[in-house]
């Protein structure tokens, strides 16, 4: 993942764990094409991974108050608060390589196996979801690389790929 590879646009994981040593593996992209790996540099870099979900509930919860939205009413607050965190990781860590991963859209394998996951938690709110394609838009703007994968959450593809990175 690298803040200056590709466009930061929506790729798709599909076989997480078989890259080669020294590769990170973004197998297939939204065309269905054979797998890519990203060479990891030799030299130590800073490789800063993000929940996307958990930092837009961050960002929205933190700026609820506020009403942000754009002129056509769109609400933009958990963005702002998302961008926000975004710029300061990257002026106080300076990572060289960074990062997104959001949860998919239809839920995770683990939904259909244990009906009493997350049964707790209240559903997402209308404003924060209206906000999930626009963090999408924006790490794409930035050329952070945006990553979703169908049946898995963050929190799986975050360790997946911070494995491959010190392997």
């Amino acid at each position: 993942l690298s803040t200056t590879q590709g466009s930061g646009c929506y790729i798709p994981l599909r076989h997480i764990g078989t890259a080669a040593p020294g590769t990170l593996d973004l197998s297939g992209d939204a065309s269905g094409k054979a797998p890519a790996q990203i060479p990891m540099p030799a030299q130590a870099q800073t490789l800063y991974l993000l929940d996307g979900h958990a930092q837009l509930y961050r960002a929205y919860h933190a700026h609820a108050r506020e009403n942000r939205r754009a002129t056509d009413g769109t609400p933009t607050g958990a963005l702002y608060g998302f961008f926000t965190q975004i710029r300061t990781i990257r002026s106080r860590f300076k990572p060289q390589l960074l990062g997104c991963v959001f949860d998919p859209k239809e839920g995770s394998f683990r939904e259909r196996e244990y009906q009493g996951y997350k049964a707790h938690r209240a559903p997402m709110p209308e404003e924060l979801r209206q906000q999930i394609p626009l963090a999408f838009e924006l790490c794409r703007g930035y050329g952070i690389p945006a990553l979703q994968v169908p049946d898995f959450e963050a929190d799986d593809i975050l360790g997946a790929l911070a494995k491959q990175a010190v392997a």
